[in-house]
């Protein structure tokens, strides 16, 4: 069974890419790890809020442009 997370790990690395930043960028100003930035843009490790709001920063994003919905969708009731 695949992991659900609560961000979206494929947003992360077209998002630093097109801020034109490397990953030993974005690891240095949160004061991380190459390969934790790697980690988190493959979705093998779990970002904290601030890592995220961090990164959203660095990349002039809203951090809630990395957060995935989950709530399901409700159905419309129709009205009589």
């Amino acid at each position: 069974m695949p992991r659900k997370w609560l961000y979206n790990p494929p947003a992360l690395r077209p998002a630093r890419e097109a801020a034109r930043l490397t990953r030993r960028a974005v690891a240095d100003r949160l004061q991380r790890t190459e390969e934790f930035v790697y980690s988190c843009e493959r979705g093998r490790s779990l970002p904290t809020a601030n890592d995220l709001a961090g990164m959203a920063s660095l990349y002039g994003l809203s951090p809630e442009a990395f957060f995935v919905d989950t709530q399901p969708a409700r159905k419309k009731e129709s009205q009589p």
